[in-house]
């Protein structure tokens, strides 16, 4: 879950960033997306997570090997939702 909330984070960062109304917008399409995602997650929905990612996807986790395209990514979300 810290991992999650890491993410979370970085996204949230990202977001206080926005200023003009094209960011706005933006900001709104990726917070719309951050609460899909958490859904997701906190469902146990890895392959829901997984298909938020392209084909060609990498994920860079902190302290963590790079995983690569949307079966490794749907695989390592799995992972991370299991209790333990």
């Amino acid at each position: 879950m810290r991992l999650v909330q890491s993410f979370a984070f970085a996204a949230v960062l990202l977001l206080s960033s926005a200023l003009s109304a094209a960011a706005h917008s933006a900001r709104e399409d990726i917070e719309a997306a951050l609460v899909k995602f958490m859904d997701a997650f906190n469902s146990g929905n890895a392959a829901a997570v997984g298909q938020m990612y392209t084909d060609d996807a990498a994920l860079l986790p902190p302290d963590g090997k790079r995983v690569d395209d949307r079966k490794g990514v749907e695989e390592f979300w799995q992972a991370q939702s299991r209790p333990g």
